[in-house]
Protein backbone atom coordinates (compact mmCIF):
# COMPACT_ATOMS: atom_id res chain seq x y z
CA UNK A 1 0.00 0.00 0.00
CA UNK A 2 1.49 3.28 -1.08
CA UNK A 3 2.05 5.58 1.52
CA UNK A 4 -0.64 8.70 1.87
CA UNK A 5 0.76 11.99 0.44
CA UNK A 6 0.89 14.60 3.06
CA UNK A 7 -0.51 17.84 2.83
CA UNK A 8 1.50 20.95 3.43
CA UNK A 9 -0.18 23.13 6.32
CA UNK A 10 -0.41 26.00 4.19
CA UNK A 11 -3.34 24.10 1.74
CA UNK A 12 -4.87 22.45 4.56
CA UNK A 13 -8.45 23.53 4.12
CA UNK A 14 -9.76 26.20 6.92
CA UNK A 15 -12.43 25.15 9.33
CA UNK A 16 -15.33 27.77 8.83
CA UNK A 17 -16.24 29.80 11.80
CA UNK A 18 -18.83 29.63 13.96
CA UNK A 19 -21.52 32.15 14.31
CA UNK A 20 -24.46 32.19 17.07
CA UNK A 21 -26.04 34.17 14.35
CA UNK A 22 -25.69 33.09 11.01
CA UNK A 23 -27.13 33.87 7.36
CA UNK A 24 -30.04 32.32 6.29
CA UNK A 25 -31.20 31.91 9.85
CA UNK A 26 -34.66 32.12 11.66
CA UNK A 27 -33.62 34.59 14.21
CA UNK A 28 -35.06 38.23 13.47
CA UNK A 29 -32.70 41.73 13.30
CA UNK A 30 -34.08 42.71 16.57
CA UNK A 31 -33.12 39.87 18.50
CA UNK A 32 -29.57 40.45 16.91
CA UNK A 33 -30.04 44.18 17.34
CA UNK A 34 -30.52 43.32 21.29
CA UNK A 35 -27.66 41.13 21.57
CA UNK A 36 -25.33 43.44 20.37
CA UNK A 37 -26.72 46.54 23.01
CA UNK A 38 -26.43 43.62 25.88
CA UNK A 39 -23.14 42.91 24.33
CA UNK A 40 -22.50 40.09 22.07
CA UNK A 41 -19.51 40.56 19.99
CA UNK A 42 -19.86 41.27 16.45
CA UNK A 43 -17.57 38.99 15.24
CA UNK A 44 -20.19 36.49 16.22
CA UNK A 45 -22.19 37.37 13.55
CA UNK A 46 -22.00 36.06 10.04
CA UNK A 47 -20.88 39.14 7.91
CA UNK A 48 -23.25 38.58 5.10
CA UNK A 49 -26.05 39.95 8.20
CA UNK A 50 -23.93 43.36 8.37
CA UNK A 51 -25.93 45.12 5.79
CA UNK A 52 -29.18 44.20 7.75
CA UNK A 53 -28.39 45.12 10.79
CA UNK A 54 -26.21 48.51 10.22
CA UNK A 55 -29.75 50.60 10.16
CA UNK A 56 -31.32 48.88 12.91
CA UNK A 57 -27.83 49.52 15.27
CA UNK A 58 -27.76 53.65 14.20
CA UNK A 59 -31.78 53.95 15.16
CA UNK A 60 -30.99 51.39 17.92
CA UNK A 61 -27.75 53.65 19.30
CA UNK A 62 -29.90 57.14 18.94
CA UNK A 63 -32.49 55.50 20.78
CA UNK A 64 -29.88 54.49 23.97
CA UNK A 65 -27.97 58.26 23.89
CA UNK A 66 -31.58 59.90 24.55
CA UNK A 67 -31.89 57.07 27.55
CA UNK A 68 -28.28 58.01 28.10
CA UNK A 69 -27.28 54.33 28.94
CA UNK A 70 -23.59 54.88 28.63
CA UNK A 71 -22.53 50.96 28.11
CA UNK A 72 -24.74 50.12 26.03
CA UNK A 73 -24.43 53.43 23.65
CA UNK A 74 -20.90 52.25 23.78
CA UNK A 75 -21.45 48.42 22.69
CA UNK A 76 -23.58 49.76 19.72
CA UNK A 77 -20.99 52.02 18.36
CA UNK A 78 -18.10 49.64 18.41
CA UNK A 79 -20.23 47.34 16.61
CA UNK A 80 -21.31 50.47 13.71
CA UNK A 81 -17.29 51.01 13.75
CA UNK A 82 -16.47 47.57 13.12
CA UNK A 83 -19.06 46.85 10.45
CA UNK A 84 -17.79 50.14 8.89
CA UNK A 85 -14.18 48.99 8.62
CA UNK A 86 -15.73 45.59 7.71
CA UNK A 87 -17.04 47.07 4.19
CA UNK A 88 -13.68 49.46 3.94
CA UNK A 89 -11.87 46.24 3.49
CA UNK A 90 -14.05 44.45 1.41
CA UNK A 91 -13.83 47.42 -1.06
CA UNK A 92 -10.39 47.30 -0.85
CA UNK A 93 -10.09 43.84 -1.37
CA UNK A 94 -12.44 44.23 -4.38
CA UNK A 95 -10.76 47.06 -6.19
CA UNK A 96 -7.36 44.64 -5.17
CA UNK A 97 -9.17 41.69 -7.62
CA UNK A 98 -10.39 44.62 -10.37
CA UNK A 99 -6.88 46.04 -10.76
CA UNK A 100 -5.36 41.86 -11.29
CA UNK A 101 -7.96 41.21 -13.37
CA UNK A 102 -7.09 44.43 -15.53
CA UNK A 103 -3.25 43.43 -15.13
CA UNK A 104 -4.17 39.89 -16.56
CA UNK A 105 -5.92 40.87 -19.52
CA UNK A 106 -3.51 43.60 -20.51
CA UNK A 107 -0.58 40.64 -19.95
CA UNK A 108 -3.30 38.27 -21.84
CA UNK A 109 -3.57 40.83 -25.19
CA UNK A 110 0.62 41.29 -25.11
CA UNK A 111 1.07 37.50 -25.17
CA UNK A 112 -1.56 37.64 -28.30
CA UNK A 113 0.16 40.52 -29.82
CA UNK A 114 3.45 39.04 -29.69
CA UNK A 115 2.50 35.69 -30.98
CA UNK A 116 0.52 37.08 -33.73
CA UNK A 117 4.19 39.10 -35.07
CA UNK A 118 6.33 35.93 -33.82
CA UNK A 119 8.11 34.66 -36.91
CA UNK A 120 6.84 30.88 -37.74
CA UNK A 121 10.73 29.04 -38.08
CA UNK A 122 10.89 26.33 -40.04
CA UNK A 123 13.40 23.80 -40.91
CA UNK A 124 14.77 25.08 -44.05
CA UNK A 125 15.48 28.26 -41.93
CA UNK A 126 17.14 26.37 -39.05
CA UNK A 127 19.17 24.22 -41.37
CA UNK A 128 20.20 27.55 -43.34
CA UNK A 129 21.20 29.05 -40.41
CA UNK A 130 23.57 26.24 -38.99
CA UNK A 131 25.16 26.18 -41.95
CA UNK A 132 25.74 29.88 -42.40
CA UNK A 133 27.20 29.58 -38.21
CA UNK A 134 29.25 26.26 -38.88
CA UNK A 135 30.68 26.78 -42.40
CA UNK A 136 30.38 30.00 -43.49
CA UNK A 137 30.45 31.93 -40.68
CA UNK A 138 28.35 34.78 -41.71
CA UNK A 139 26.62 35.72 -37.87
CA UNK A 140 26.06 38.85 -39.69
CA UNK A 141 23.20 37.17 -41.71
CA UNK A 142 21.24 35.23 -39.28
CA UNK A 143 17.75 36.51 -38.34
CA UNK A 144 17.87 37.32 -34.78
CA UNK A 145 14.40 35.61 -34.08
CA UNK A 146 16.49 31.96 -34.78
CA UNK A 147 19.39 32.65 -31.98
CA UNK A 148 17.66 30.70 -29.35
CA UNK A 149 16.95 27.59 -31.34
CA UNK A 150 20.33 27.84 -33.52
CA UNK A 151 22.12 27.19 -30.24
CA UNK A 152 19.95 24.35 -29.17
CA UNK A 153 20.60 22.70 -32.65
CA UNK A 154 24.50 23.55 -32.56
CA UNK A 155 24.80 21.76 -29.01
CA UNK A 156 22.87 18.64 -30.23
CA UNK A 157 25.28 18.69 -33.25
CA UNK A 158 28.40 18.85 -30.41
CA UNK A 159 26.61 16.13 -28.95
CA UNK A 160 26.57 13.67 -31.96
CA UNK A 161 30.02 14.68 -32.87
CA UNK A 162 31.31 13.85 -29.34
CA UNK A 163 29.36 10.48 -30.00
CA UNK A 164 31.25 9.70 -33.52
CA UNK A 165 34.59 11.30 -31.88
CA UNK A 166 34.80 13.82 -34.27
CA UNK A 167 36.21 16.53 -32.29
CA UNK A 168 37.17 19.45 -34.82
CA UNK A 169 33.03 19.35 -35.25
CA UNK A 170 32.52 18.99 -31.70
CA UNK A 171 34.80 22.14 -30.86
CA UNK A 172 33.60 24.20 -34.09
CA UNK A 173 30.00 24.00 -33.26
CA UNK A 174 30.71 24.28 -30.20
CA UNK A 175 32.33 27.73 -30.84
CA UNK A 176 29.46 28.88 -33.03
CA UNK A 177 26.90 28.09 -30.24
CA UNK A 178 29.14 30.26 -28.16
CA UNK A 179 28.84 32.77 -31.38
CA UNK A 180 25.65 32.73 -31.37
CA UNK A 181 24.70 33.09 -27.62
CA UNK A 182 26.84 36.32 -27.26
CA UNK A 183 25.16 37.84 -30.24
CA UNK A 184 21.39 36.50 -28.96
CA UNK A 185 22.49 38.20 -25.34
CA UNK A 186 23.80 41.61 -27.07
CA UNK A 187 20.60 41.53 -29.61
CA UNK A 188 18.92 41.52 -26.15
CA UNK A 189 21.19 43.96 -24.27
CA UNK A 190 20.46 46.55 -27.46
CA UNK A 191 17.32 46.18 -26.94
CA UNK A 192 16.91 46.88 -23.53
CA UNK A 193 19.09 49.87 -23.88
CA UNK A 194 17.55 51.04 -26.83
CA UNK A 195 13.96 50.85 -25.15
CA UNK A 196 15.77 52.38 -21.76
CA UNK A 197 16.93 55.33 -23.76
CA UNK A 198 13.37 55.46 -25.77
CA UNK A 199 12.03 55.88 -22.06
CA UNK A 200 14.48 58.21 -20.73
CA UNK A 201 14.11 60.17 -24.10
CA UNK A 202 10.41 60.55 -23.47
CA UNK A 203 10.75 61.30 -19.80
CA UNK A 204 13.05 63.92 -20.65
CA UNK A 205 10.32 65.73 -23.22
CA UNK A 206 8.00 65.38 -20.68
CA UNK A 207 10.01 67.11 -18.06
CA UNK A 208 11.07 69.98 -20.16
CA UNK A 209 7.62 70.52 -21.16
CA UNK A 210 6.35 70.08 -16.99
CA UNK A 211 9.36 72.71 -16.63
CA UNK A 212 8.22 75.34 -18.81
CA UNK A 213 4.97 75.09 -17.56
CA UNK A 214 6.16 75.25 -14.23
CA UNK A 215 8.04 78.78 -15.13
CA UNK A 216 5.10 80.03 -16.88
CA UNK A 217 2.71 79.05 -13.22
CA UNK A 218 5.12 80.48 -11.25
CA UNK A 219 5.34 83.42 -13.44
CA UNK A 220 1.31 83.74 -13.58
CA UNK A 221 0.64 83.51 -10.09
CA UNK A 222 3.21 86.33 -9.10
CA UNK A 223 2.34 88.81 -11.50
CA UNK A 224 -2.11 87.64 -10.59
CA UNK A 225 -0.92 88.35 -7.16
CA UNK A 226 1.14 91.85 -8.12
CA UNK A 227 -2.05 93.20 -9.62
CA UNK A 228 -4.52 91.72 -7.09
CA UNK A 229 -2.40 93.95 -5.27
CA UNK A 230 -2.25 96.73 -6.79
CA UNK A 231 -6.26 96.78 -7.18
CA UNK A 232 -6.27 96.54 -3.18
CA UNK A 233 -3.87 99.48 -3.02
CA UNK A 234 -6.24 101.60 -5.61
CA UNK A 235 -9.24 100.32 -3.71
CA UNK A 236 -7.90 102.09 -0.39
CA UNK A 237 -6.71 105.39 -2.57
CA UNK A 238 -10.55 105.75 -3.92
CA UNK A 239 -11.96 105.30 -0.49
CA UNK A 240 -9.66 107.83 0.65
CA UNK A 241 -10.75 109.76 -1.89
CA UNK A 242 -13.79 109.68 -1.26
CA UNK A 243 -13.67 110.28 2.51
CA UNK A 244 -11.67 113.29 1.93
CA UNK A 245 -14.11 115.11 -0.58
CA UNK A 246 -16.71 114.50 1.89
CA UNK A 247 -14.94 115.96 4.68
CA UNK A 248 -13.88 119.22 2.56
CA UNK A 249 -17.36 120.20 2.38
CA UNK A 250 -16.98 120.75 6.05
CA UNK A 251 -14.38 123.70 5.53
CA UNK A 252 -16.87 125.24 3.13
CA UNK A 253 -19.61 125.49 5.15
CA UNK A 254 -18.38 125.94 8.62
CA UNK A 255 -21.28 124.91 11.48
CA UNK A 256 -21.63 127.76 14.25
CA UNK A 257 -23.75 125.56 16.34
CA UNK A 258 -20.88 124.72 18.12
CA UNK A 259 -20.01 128.16 18.52
CA UNK A 260 -20.59 129.18 22.94
CA UNK A 261 -19.93 132.68 23.33
CA UNK A 262 -17.75 134.06 26.22
CA UNK A 263 -18.70 135.02 29.55
CA UNK A 264 -17.70 138.39 28.99
CA UNK A 265 -20.00 138.86 25.86
CA UNK A 266 -22.80 136.90 27.62
CA UNK A 267 -22.69 139.64 30.83
CA UNK A 268 -22.54 142.83 27.71
CA UNK A 269 -25.98 141.26 26.59
CA UNK A 270 -27.65 141.02 30.44
CA UNK A 271 -26.43 144.37 30.91
CA UNK A 272 -27.65 145.39 27.75
CA UNK A 273 -31.31 143.83 28.75
CA UNK A 274 -31.20 145.69 31.84
CA UNK A 275 -30.49 148.87 30.72
CA UNK A 276 -32.99 148.55 27.82
CA UNK A 277 -35.79 147.90 30.84
CA UNK A 278 -34.94 150.60 33.34
CA UNK A 279 -35.00 152.80 30.09
CA UNK A 280 -31.71 153.72 29.20
CA UNK A 281 -31.38 153.23 25.49
CA UNK A 282 -28.86 155.38 24.87
CA UNK A 283 -26.75 152.78 27.09
CA UNK A 284 -27.95 150.08 25.88
CA UNK A 285 -27.22 150.89 22.14
CA UNK A 286 -23.59 151.52 23.00
CA UNK A 287 -23.91 147.85 25.03
CA UNK A 288 -25.36 146.07 22.00
CA UNK A 289 -22.71 147.55 19.50
CA UNK A 290 -20.07 146.28 21.59
CA UNK A 291 -21.43 143.21 22.70
CA UNK A 292 -22.01 142.74 18.76
CA UNK A 293 -18.15 143.64 18.06
CA UNK A 294 -16.57 141.25 20.78
CA UNK A 295 -19.08 138.71 19.56
CA UNK A 296 -17.71 139.05 15.60
CA UNK A 297 -14.16 138.65 17.16
CA UNK A 298 -15.36 135.54 18.97
CA UNK A 299 -16.99 133.96 15.77
CA UNK A 300 -13.95 134.85 13.80
CA UNK A 301 -11.88 133.30 16.46
CA UNK A 302 -13.74 130.20 16.29
CA UNK A 303 -13.80 129.55 12.62
CA UNK A 304 -10.25 130.09 12.50
CA UNK A 305 -10.03 127.53 15.45
CA UNK A 306 -12.36 125.15 13.55
CA UNK A 307 -10.46 125.32 10.59
CA UNK A 308 -7.12 124.61 12.41
CA UNK A 309 -8.65 121.26 13.84
CA UNK A 310 -10.06 120.17 10.89
CA UNK A 311 -7.18 120.38 9.01
CA UNK A 312 -5.89 118.45 11.58
CA UNK A 313 -8.39 116.07 11.63
CA UNK A 314 -7.85 116.05 7.55
CA UNK A 315 -4.35 115.07 7.91
CA UNK A 316 -4.93 112.54 10.42
CA UNK A 317 -7.70 110.81 8.08
CA UNK A 318 -4.94 110.68 5.46
CA UNK A 319 -2.04 109.29 7.67
CA UNK A 320 -4.55 106.77 8.75
CA UNK A 321 -5.24 105.57 4.94
CA UNK A 322 -1.64 105.96 4.37
CA UNK A 323 -0.30 103.54 6.80
CA UNK A 324 -3.50 101.35 5.25
CA UNK A 325 -1.78 101.09 1.87
CA UNK A 326 1.45 100.94 3.51
CA UNK A 327 0.69 97.87 5.53
CA UNK A 328 -0.82 96.79 2.42
CA UNK A 329 2.07 97.35 0.34
CA UNK A 330 4.56 95.79 2.51
CA UNK A 331 2.46 92.36 3.14
CA UNK A 332 2.62 92.07 0.19
CA UNK A 333 5.99 92.38 -1.26
CA UNK A 334 6.87 90.16 1.43
CA UNK A 335 4.14 87.49 0.45
CA UNK A 336 6.23 88.19 -2.74
CA UNK A 337 9.19 87.36 -1.86
CA UNK A 338 7.35 84.22 0.00
CA UNK A 339 6.24 82.97 -3.39
CA UNK A 340 9.61 83.90 -5.43
CA UNK A 341 11.57 82.15 -2.67
CA UNK A 342 9.33 79.13 -3.38
CA UNK A 343 9.29 79.31 -6.98
CA UNK A 344 13.00 79.75 -7.06
CA UNK A 345 13.46 76.37 -4.92
CA UNK A 346 11.02 74.38 -7.20
CA UNK A 347 12.30 75.76 -10.14
CA UNK A 348 15.84 74.81 -8.38
CA UNK A 349 14.86 71.66 -7.98
CA UNK A 350 13.29 70.90 -11.39
CA UNK A 351 16.11 71.91 -12.94
CA UNK A 352 18.56 69.81 -11.17
CA UNK A 353 16.43 66.52 -11.82
CA UNK A 354 15.91 67.58 -15.55
CA UNK A 355 19.55 67.80 -15.77
CA UNK A 356 20.54 64.61 -13.91
CA UNK A 357 17.54 62.67 -16.74
CA UNK A 358 19.53 64.53 -19.27
CA UNK A 359 23.13 62.76 -18.32
CA UNK A 360 21.00 59.59 -17.68
CA UNK A 361 19.73 60.17 -21.35
CA UNK A 362 22.78 60.37 -23.25
CA UNK A 363 24.62 58.26 -21.25
CA UNK A 364 21.49 55.32 -22.42
CA UNK A 365 21.91 56.71 -25.72
CA UNK A 366 25.65 56.62 -25.84
CA UNK A 367 25.66 52.58 -24.73
CA UNK A 368 22.74 52.12 -27.41
CA UNK A 369 24.80 53.45 -30.27
CA UNK A 370 27.02 50.95 -29.50
CA UNK A 371 27.82 48.44 -32.29
CA UNK A 372 28.70 44.97 -32.04
CA UNK A 373 32.28 43.87 -33.54
CA UNK A 374 32.33 40.16 -33.75
CA UNK A 375 35.66 38.89 -35.79
CA UNK A 376 35.18 36.01 -37.94
CA UNK A 377 37.19 33.34 -37.76
CA UNK A 378 39.70 32.51 -40.89
CA UNK A 379 39.10 28.62 -42.21
CA UNK A 380 43.16 28.68 -42.92
CA UNK A 381 44.38 28.90 -39.56
CA UNK A 382 45.74 26.13 -37.42
CA UNK A 383 43.70 24.56 -34.93
CA UNK A 384 45.51 25.79 -32.30
CA UNK A 385 44.25 29.44 -32.97
CA UNK A 386 40.88 28.40 -32.93
CA UNK A 387 40.57 29.66 -29.46
CA UNK A 388 41.77 33.00 -30.42
CA UNK A 389 39.71 33.60 -33.44
CA UNK A 390 36.90 32.97 -30.54
CA UNK A 391 37.69 36.22 -28.83
CA UNK A 392 35.30 39.41 -29.42
CA UNK A 393 34.76 42.96 -28.95
CA UNK A 394 31.76 45.26 -27.69
CA UNK A 395 32.74 48.81 -28.95
CA UNK A 396 36.36 48.36 -28.37
CA UNK A 397 35.97 46.67 -24.74
CA UNK A 398 36.05 42.70 -24.22
CA UNK A 399 34.58 42.76 -20.47
CA UNK A 400 31.48 40.89 -21.28
CA UNK A 401 28.05 43.04 -20.78
CA UNK A 402 28.48 44.28 -17.85
CA UNK A 403 28.16 47.52 -17.06
CA UNK A 404 31.93 48.52 -16.13
CA UNK A 405 32.47 47.35 -20.00
CA UNK A 406 29.38 49.14 -21.75
CA UNK A 407 31.19 52.44 -19.71
CA UNK A 408 34.56 51.77 -20.86
CA UNK A 409 34.24 50.99 -24.41
CA UNK A 410 32.66 54.76 -24.37
CA UNK A 411 37.01 55.72 -24.14
CA UNK A 412 37.99 52.30 -25.93
CA UNK A 413 39.17 53.66 -29.37
CA UNK A 414 42.04 55.64 -27.80
CA UNK A 415 42.66 52.60 -25.67
CA UNK A 416 43.04 50.30 -28.56
CA UNK A 417 45.13 52.80 -30.61
CA UNK A 418 47.91 53.01 -27.58
CA UNK A 419 47.65 49.72 -26.74
CA UNK A 420 50.16 47.89 -28.91
CA UNK A 421 52.42 50.80 -28.77
CA UNK A 422 52.09 50.69 -24.76
CA UNK A 423 53.03 46.83 -24.63
CA UNK A 424 56.09 47.07 -27.28
CA UNK A 425 57.59 49.82 -24.92
CA UNK A 426 56.74 47.96 -21.50
CA UNK A 427 58.83 45.06 -23.38
CA UNK A 428 61.33 46.77 -24.00
CA UNK A 429 62.12 48.13 -20.50
CA UNK A 430 61.41 45.21 -18.45
CA UNK A 431 64.93 44.35 -18.09
CA UNK A 432 66.01 47.57 -17.39
CA UNK A 433 63.44 48.72 -14.45
CA UNK A 434 63.52 45.08 -12.90
CA UNK A 435 67.04 45.74 -11.15
CA UNK A 436 65.84 49.60 -10.11
CA UNK A 437 62.05 49.15 -8.89
CA UNK A 438 61.00 48.34 -5.35
CA UNK A 439 58.91 45.05 -5.00
CA UNK A 440 55.44 46.70 -5.29
CA UNK A 441 55.76 48.51 -8.43
CA UNK A 442 57.35 45.20 -9.96
CA UNK A 443 54.63 43.80 -9.11
CA UNK A 444 52.41 45.85 -10.71
CA UNK A 445 54.55 46.36 -14.06
CA UNK A 446 54.20 42.42 -14.30
CA UNK A 447 50.37 42.32 -13.65
CA UNK A 448 50.03 45.01 -16.59
CA UNK A 449 52.80 43.26 -18.62
CA UNK A 450 50.36 39.85 -18.17
CA UNK A 451 46.45 41.29 -18.69
CA UNK A 452 46.58 41.06 -22.28
CA UNK A 453 42.30 40.74 -22.15
CA UNK A 454 42.24 44.00 -24.09
CA UNK A 455 41.39 45.99 -21.25
CA UNK A 456 41.74 49.57 -22.72
CA UNK A 457 41.16 51.95 -20.69
CA UNK A 458 40.94 50.11 -17.26
CA UNK A 459 44.91 49.11 -17.60
CA UNK A 460 45.29 52.92 -17.30
CA UNK A 461 44.48 53.13 -13.92
CA UNK A 462 45.50 50.03 -13.20
CA UNK A 463 48.69 51.08 -10.62
CA UNK A 464 46.17 53.47 -8.72
CA UNK A 465 44.29 50.41 -7.67
CA UNK A 466 46.88 48.25 -6.82
CA UNK A 467 48.11 50.80 -4.40
CA UNK A 468 44.51 51.35 -3.20
CA UNK A 469 44.30 47.54 -2.40
CA UNK A 470 47.32 47.75 -0.69
CA UNK A 471 47.01 50.20 1.64
CA UNK A 472 43.16 48.75 2.41
CA UNK A 473 45.28 45.21 2.98
CA UNK A 474 47.75 47.13 5.30
CA UNK A 475 45.09 48.36 6.98
CA UNK A 476 43.38 45.29 7.41
CA UNK A 477 46.56 43.65 8.47
CA UNK A 478 47.07 45.87 11.20
CA UNK A 479 43.71 45.30 12.75
CA UNK A 480 43.93 41.98 12.51
CA UNK A 481 44.73 40.00 15.74
CA UNK A 482 47.90 38.30 13.98
CA UNK A 483 50.14 41.20 14.37
CA UNK A 484 53.61 40.56 14.61
CA UNK A 485 55.51 43.11 16.82
CA UNK A 486 56.48 46.09 14.82
CA UNK A 487 60.20 46.82 15.57
CA UNK A 488 59.90 50.88 16.98
CA UNK A 489 62.17 53.36 14.61
CA UNK A 490 64.42 55.92 16.21
CA UNK A 491 62.25 58.73 17.18
CA UNK A 492 58.99 57.50 16.63
CA UNK A 493 55.99 56.14 19.25
CA UNK A 494 56.59 52.58 20.76
CA UNK A 495 54.04 50.37 19.37
CA UNK A 496 52.64 47.18 21.07
CA UNK A 497 51.70 43.72 19.02
CA UNK A 498 51.04 40.39 19.85
CA UNK A 499 54.71 39.43 20.25
CA UNK A 500 55.67 42.87 22.07
CA UNK A 501 58.03 42.63 25.19
CA UNK A 502 56.61 44.00 28.27
CA UNK A 503 58.70 44.61 31.51
CA UNK A 504 55.97 43.52 33.60
CA UNK A 505 52.70 41.62 34.47
CA UNK A 506 49.92 43.19 31.83
CA UNK A 507 46.82 44.43 33.80
CA UNK A 508 43.32 45.63 32.61
CA UNK A 509 44.40 49.09 32.30
CA UNK A 510 47.28 47.60 29.88
CA UNK A 511 44.72 45.60 27.58
CA UNK A 512 42.83 49.04 27.40
CA UNK A 513 46.44 50.62 26.53
CA UNK A 514 47.27 47.64 23.95
CA UNK A 515 43.78 47.80 22.05
CA UNK A 516 43.96 51.81 21.79
CA UNK A 517 47.87 51.39 20.74
CA UNK A 518 46.63 49.16 17.71
CA UNK A 519 43.76 51.71 16.98
CA UNK A 520 46.81 54.26 16.30
CA UNK A 521 48.66 51.48 14.21
CA UNK A 522 45.82 51.75 11.61
CA UNK A 523 45.60 55.26 12.04
CA UNK A 524 48.97 55.66 11.06
CA UNK A 525 49.24 53.05 8.34
CA UNK A 526 45.96 55.43 6.64
CA UNK A 527 47.62 58.86 7.31
CA UNK A 528 49.60 59.97 5.27
CA UNK A 529 49.23 58.21 2.25
CA UNK A 530 51.85 56.08 0.65
CA UNK A 531 52.90 57.56 -2.93
CA UNK A 532 54.33 55.03 -5.93
CA UNK A 533 57.62 55.96 -5.80
CA UNK A 534 58.61 55.21 -2.18
CA UNK A 535 61.14 52.82 -0.78
CA UNK A 536 58.78 49.97 0.40
CA UNK A 537 61.56 47.60 1.20
CA UNK A 538 60.73 47.25 4.75
CA UNK A 539 57.51 46.50 4.27
CA UNK A 540 55.77 42.37 4.36
CA UNK A 541 56.32 41.18 0.94
CA UNK A 542 53.72 38.08 1.75
CA UNK A 543 51.35 41.27 1.75
CA UNK A 544 52.34 42.64 -1.45
CA UNK A 545 52.10 39.49 -2.91
CA UNK A 546 48.33 38.36 -1.89
CA UNK A 547 47.71 42.16 -2.92
CA UNK A 548 49.30 41.65 -6.37
CA UNK A 549 47.38 37.92 -6.43
CA UNK A 550 44.70 38.57 -6.29
CA UNK A 551 43.83 41.27 -8.59
CA UNK A 552 45.95 39.23 -11.26
CA UNK A 553 43.59 36.60 -10.85
CA UNK A 554 40.09 39.38 -10.40
CA UNK A 555 41.71 40.61 -13.68
CA UNK A 556 41.67 37.18 -15.21
CA UNK A 557 38.55 35.80 -14.27
CA UNK A 558 37.16 38.51 -16.32
CA UNK A 559 38.39 36.97 -19.80
CA UNK A 560 35.51 36.54 -21.70
CA UNK A 561 37.28 33.31 -22.83
CA UNK A 562 37.09 31.80 -19.51
CA UNK A 563 33.42 33.32 -18.13
CA UNK A 564 30.11 33.75 -19.65
CA UNK A 565 28.86 37.37 -20.29
CA UNK A 566 27.06 39.23 -17.55
CA UNK A 567 23.82 40.28 -18.93
CA UNK A 568 22.17 43.41 -17.33
CA UNK A 569 19.48 45.59 -17.38
CA UNK A 570 21.14 48.93 -17.01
Amino acid sequence: MPPKEITPFSQCPRRSPRYIYSFGGTAPINEIVNSITNGLDIKLIDPLLYIKIIDPLTIKREQLALESNVSAVKAVTTAIDRINEYFLQKKKEEKHLRELEKAKKRKKAILEANMKNSKIITKEDLERAVDLALNKAAYDQIDPEIHTFLVDELRKIRTEALKKEDYQLAEKSESAARRVLLLKNETYFGEITSSRANDLESKLSTSKSEFEKLKCFWKKKISAFKKDLDHEIFLIEEETNELLKKFDEQFEKPSFGKFKASPGLLQLKQKEKYLAISKRYQEARQLKAEASRIENQEKEDFVKKYQIELETKRNDLIKKQQEKINIKYHNGQRTIQDLVRERNHQLNKAELALKHLEVNTNEANAISSLHVVIQTPNTDQNPTQSKDSAKYSLGGSTQGYSQRSSQDSLKGSKSENHSSQRSEKTSSKDSITDSRMDPTQKYEQQCVKGCSHGCGQECENFSARCLDLYRKSEMNYSNSKSVNHIVREPGSPRKYGRDAPTTRRRGRNDLGARSKSLNRIALDTISPPLSAREDRTSQNLFLQRRMVNSIVYSKSSKSPVLSKPIRTAK
